[in-house]
Protein backbone atom coordinates (compact mmCIF):
# COMPACT_ATOMS: atom_id res chain seq x y z
CA UNK A 1 0.00 0.00 0.00
CA UNK A 2 1.06 3.35 -1.00
CA UNK A 3 0.06 7.05 -1.42
CA UNK A 4 1.40 9.69 -3.79
CA UNK A 5 1.62 12.78 -3.02
CA UNK A 6 2.44 14.96 -5.89
CA UNK A 7 3.65 14.63 -9.33
CA UNK A 8 6.05 17.47 -11.29
CA UNK A 9 7.38 16.91 -15.04
CA UNK A 10 10.99 18.17 -16.21
CA UNK A 11 11.95 19.92 -19.32
CA UNK A 12 12.15 16.63 -20.80
CA UNK A 13 8.78 15.47 -20.45
CA UNK A 14 10.40 12.88 -17.28
CA UNK A 15 7.70 12.42 -14.91
CA UNK A 16 8.89 12.61 -10.30
CA UNK A 17 6.73 11.57 -8.25
CA UNK A 18 6.62 11.51 -4.43
CA UNK A 19 4.98 9.60 -2.24
CA UNK A 20 4.96 7.35 0.70
CA UNK A 21 4.10 3.24 1.27
CA UNK A 22 4.33 0.98 3.57
CA UNK A 23 5.17 -2.09 1.22
CA UNK A 24 7.89 -4.19 2.49
CA UNK A 25 9.26 -5.14 -0.79
CA UNK A 26 9.23 -1.54 -2.19
CA UNK A 27 12.97 -0.83 -3.34
CA UNK A 28 14.87 1.15 -0.90
CA UNK A 29 12.19 0.16 2.06
CA UNK A 30 13.31 -0.63 5.54
CA UNK A 31 11.51 -3.78 5.42
CA UNK A 32 8.83 -5.72 7.26
CA UNK A 33 8.14 -3.79 10.73
CA UNK A 34 9.79 -0.90 9.59
CA UNK A 35 6.70 1.85 9.17
CA UNK A 36 6.40 4.18 6.69
CA UNK A 37 8.59 4.90 3.87
CA UNK A 38 9.43 8.12 1.79
CA UNK A 39 10.35 8.14 -1.72
CA UNK A 40 10.43 9.94 -5.00
CA UNK A 41 10.17 7.91 -8.27
CA UNK A 42 10.95 8.90 -11.40
CA UNK A 43 9.28 7.48 -14.85
CA UNK A 44 10.81 7.92 -18.48
CA UNK A 45 7.86 7.62 -20.59
CA UNK A 46 9.49 6.94 -23.56
CA UNK A 47 10.93 3.75 -22.45
CA UNK A 48 8.85 2.97 -18.80
CA UNK A 49 11.60 2.52 -16.78
CA UNK A 50 11.56 3.67 -13.49
CA UNK A 51 13.91 4.92 -10.87
CA UNK A 52 13.32 4.91 -7.30
CA UNK A 53 14.71 7.23 -4.41
CA UNK A 54 14.03 6.80 -1.07
CA UNK A 55 13.90 10.63 0.92
CA UNK A 56 14.59 10.89 4.79
CA UNK A 57 11.40 12.56 5.19
CA UNK A 58 7.97 13.44 3.18
CA UNK A 59 7.96 15.95 1.07
CA UNK A 60 5.94 17.73 -1.81
CA UNK A 61 8.49 17.59 -5.26
CA UNK A 62 9.27 20.56 -7.77
CA UNK A 63 11.29 19.56 -10.80
CA UNK A 64 13.72 22.55 -12.08
CA UNK A 65 15.19 23.07 -15.73
CA UNK A 66 17.78 21.15 -14.92
CA UNK A 67 15.88 18.56 -13.76
CA UNK A 68 16.78 18.67 -10.33
CA UNK A 69 13.86 17.33 -7.99
CA UNK A 70 13.17 19.57 -5.07
CA UNK A 71 11.20 19.36 -1.75
CA UNK A 72 10.18 20.78 1.24
CA UNK A 73 10.17 18.50 3.95
CA UNK A 74 6.62 18.46 5.66
CA UNK A 75 8.10 16.93 9.09
CA UNK A 76 12.04 17.22 9.14
CA UNK A 77 12.17 21.43 9.04
CA UNK A 78 14.61 20.97 6.11
CA UNK A 79 14.48 21.06 2.40
CA UNK A 80 16.76 19.51 -0.39
CA UNK A 81 17.39 18.07 -3.85
CA UNK A 82 18.58 15.31 -5.56
CA UNK A 83 20.08 14.92 -9.01
CA UNK A 84 18.36 11.79 -10.51
CA UNK A 85 21.23 11.70 -13.04
CA UNK A 86 23.74 10.97 -9.94
CA UNK A 87 21.63 10.25 -7.51
CA UNK A 88 23.21 13.22 -5.28
CA UNK A 89 21.14 14.06 -2.68
CA UNK A 90 21.51 17.24 -0.14
CA UNK A 91 19.56 18.74 2.55
CA UNK A 92 19.17 22.19 4.14
CA UNK A 93 17.85 23.28 7.06
CA UNK A 94 14.64 25.67 6.51
CA UNK A 95 15.93 28.20 9.39
CA UNK A 96 19.69 27.55 9.97
CA UNK A 97 19.48 29.75 13.13
CA UNK A 98 17.26 26.49 14.36
CA UNK A 99 14.72 28.83 16.17
CA UNK A 100 11.69 28.21 13.42
CA UNK A 101 10.33 24.47 13.42
CA UNK A 102 8.30 24.84 10.45
CA UNK A 103 6.70 22.75 7.98
CA UNK A 104 8.10 23.16 4.56
CA UNK A 105 5.64 22.88 1.30
CA UNK A 106 6.04 23.20 -1.86
CA UNK A 107 9.28 24.51 -3.50
CA UNK A 108 9.49 26.50 -6.91
CA UNK A 109 11.73 27.78 -9.02
CA UNK A 110 12.01 31.46 -10.13
CA UNK A 111 13.86 33.12 -13.42
CA UNK A 112 17.36 33.20 -11.21
CA UNK A 113 16.87 30.04 -10.10
CA UNK A 114 15.94 30.64 -6.21
CA UNK A 115 14.10 28.46 -4.26
CA UNK A 116 11.18 29.40 -3.02
CA UNK A 117 9.33 27.28 -0.22
CA UNK A 118 6.38 28.06 2.00
CA UNK A 119 6.71 27.11 6.01
CA UNK A 120 3.35 26.28 6.43
CA UNK A 121 3.50 26.05 10.26
CA UNK A 122 6.39 28.87 10.95
CA UNK A 123 3.94 31.66 8.71
CA UNK A 124 6.64 32.02 6.59
CA UNK A 125 8.00 32.45 2.79
CA UNK A 126 11.52 30.80 2.69
CA UNK A 127 13.93 31.49 -0.33
CA UNK A 128 17.08 29.43 -1.05
CA UNK A 129 19.36 31.42 -3.45
CA UNK A 130 21.55 28.60 -4.98
CA UNK A 131 24.41 30.89 -5.78
CA UNK A 132 25.31 32.26 -2.46
CA UNK A 133 23.87 29.72 -0.77
CA UNK A 134 21.57 32.33 1.86
CA UNK A 135 18.25 31.43 3.18
CA UNK A 136 16.16 34.18 3.58
CA UNK A 137 12.84 34.23 5.34
CA UNK A 138 10.01 36.30 4.96
CA UNK A 139 6.89 36.75 7.11
CA UNK A 140 3.40 37.50 5.55
CA UNK A 141 1.20 40.22 7.62
CA UNK A 142 -1.50 38.24 8.98
CA UNK A 143 -0.42 36.17 11.85
CA UNK A 144 -0.65 32.42 12.06
CA UNK A 145 -1.96 32.14 8.00
CA UNK A 146 -0.36 28.91 7.46
CA UNK A 147 1.49 30.00 4.20
CA UNK A 148 0.49 26.66 2.24
CA UNK A 149 1.98 26.35 -2.13
CA UNK A 150 3.33 29.27 -4.18
CA UNK A 151 3.87 29.99 -7.79
CA UNK A 152 5.40 32.53 -9.48
CA UNK A 153 3.89 35.66 -12.37
CA UNK A 154 5.92 36.71 -15.53
CA UNK A 155 7.45 39.46 -13.64
CA UNK A 156 8.68 37.84 -10.69
CA UNK A 157 6.50 37.86 -8.22
CA UNK A 158 6.10 34.93 -5.76
CA UNK A 159 2.17 33.88 -5.22
CA UNK A 160 1.43 32.29 -2.04
CA UNK A 161 -1.77 30.67 -0.16
CA UNK A 162 -2.71 31.21 3.46
CA UNK A 163 -4.70 28.67 4.14
CA UNK A 164 -6.27 30.16 7.55
CA UNK A 165 -6.48 33.47 6.76
CA UNK A 166 -8.30 32.41 3.15
CA UNK A 167 -5.75 35.26 1.13
CA UNK A 168 -3.94 35.34 -1.60
CA UNK A 169 -0.65 37.30 -0.80
CA UNK A 170 1.91 38.56 -3.65
CA UNK A 171 5.38 38.89 -2.42
CA UNK A 172 7.86 41.75 -4.48
CA UNK A 173 11.38 39.92 -4.19
CA UNK A 174 12.88 43.41 -5.28
CA UNK A 175 10.89 45.27 -2.06
CA UNK A 176 10.75 42.62 0.03
CA UNK A 177 7.26 43.45 0.72
CA UNK A 178 3.80 41.54 0.91
CA UNK A 179 0.14 42.80 -0.44
CA UNK A 180 -2.96 40.24 0.75
CA UNK A 181 -5.84 40.14 -0.97
CA UNK A 182 -8.96 38.56 0.54
CA UNK A 183 -10.78 35.91 -0.77
CA UNK A 184 -14.48 36.97 -1.38
CA UNK A 185 -15.71 34.73 0.66
CA UNK A 186 -13.93 35.76 3.49
CA UNK A 187 -15.90 38.82 3.68
CA UNK A 188 -19.13 37.15 3.82
CA UNK A 189 -20.88 37.22 7.58
CA UNK A 190 -20.36 33.72 9.97
CA UNK A 191 -18.18 32.16 6.98
CA UNK A 192 -15.52 29.62 7.53
CA UNK A 193 -12.51 30.33 5.01
CA UNK A 194 -9.78 28.45 4.55
CA UNK A 195 -7.73 28.37 0.85
CA UNK A 196 -5.25 25.85 -0.50
CA UNK A 197 -2.72 26.22 -3.46
CA UNK A 198 -3.58 28.96 -6.05
CA UNK A 199 -1.59 29.46 -9.11
CA UNK A 200 -0.75 32.13 -11.74
CA UNK A 201 -2.28 31.31 -15.69
CA UNK A 202 -0.68 32.55 -18.42
CA UNK A 203 -2.51 36.03 -18.64
CA UNK A 204 -1.54 36.64 -14.91
CA UNK A 205 -4.67 35.82 -13.75
CA UNK A 206 -4.13 34.15 -10.13
CA UNK A 207 -6.46 31.49 -8.85
CA UNK A 208 -7.48 30.11 -5.94
CA UNK A 209 -9.63 27.40 -4.66
CA UNK A 210 -11.70 28.01 -1.72
CA UNK A 211 -11.43 24.20 0.41
CA UNK A 212 -13.88 25.25 2.70
CA UNK A 213 -16.77 26.04 0.46
CA UNK A 214 -16.73 24.75 -2.45
CA UNK A 215 -15.60 27.51 -5.08
CA UNK A 216 -12.97 28.52 -7.04
CA UNK A 217 -11.54 32.20 -7.31
CA UNK A 218 -9.70 34.63 -9.70
CA UNK A 219 -8.22 37.60 -8.96
CA UNK A 220 -6.70 40.20 -11.71
CA UNK A 221 -3.92 41.45 -9.51
CA UNK A 222 -3.49 44.88 -11.88
CA UNK A 223 -6.95 45.96 -11.03
CA UNK A 224 -7.97 44.05 -7.33
CA UNK A 225 -11.04 42.81 -8.95
CA UNK A 226 -12.44 39.04 -7.82
CA UNK A 227 -14.55 37.02 -8.86
CA UNK A 228 -15.67 33.51 -7.22
CA UNK A 229 -17.50 29.99 -9.32
CA UNK A 230 -19.12 27.75 -7.06
CA UNK A 231 -18.62 24.65 -8.01
CA UNK A 232 -21.38 22.17 -8.93
CA UNK A 233 -20.49 19.12 -6.80
CA UNK A 234 -21.90 19.01 -3.95
CA UNK A 235 -19.40 19.42 -0.82
CA UNK A 236 -16.86 20.28 -3.05
CA UNK A 237 -13.01 20.78 -1.76
CA UNK A 238 -10.97 21.89 -4.10
CA UNK A 239 -6.98 21.24 -3.00
CA UNK A 240 -5.25 22.63 -5.78
CA UNK A 241 -5.75 24.76 -9.21
CA UNK A 242 -3.41 25.45 -11.87
CA UNK A 243 -3.49 26.39 -16.13
CA UNK A 244 -3.60 23.46 -19.05
CA UNK A 245 -1.95 24.89 -22.15
CA UNK A 246 -5.18 26.61 -23.32
CA UNK A 247 -5.28 28.42 -19.91
CA UNK A 248 -8.37 25.94 -19.00
CA UNK A 249 -8.36 25.91 -15.30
Amino acid sequence: PGLSVAVAVDGSGNVSVAGTTSSPDFPGATGPGGGLDVFVTKLDPRTAKFEHYPLPERGIPHVDSKGIVWWGETVGFKFGHLDTKTGKMDRYPIDPTGNLKGRGHDPIVDYDDNIWLTVIRGNKLAKYDQKTGKISLYEPPSPNSLPYGADKDKAGNIWISQFTQCRMAKFDPKEETFTEFPALTAYEEDQFCLIRRGSVDKNGMVWYGVFSNGKIGKLDPATGKMVEYKMPAAFAEPYDIWADKDNNM
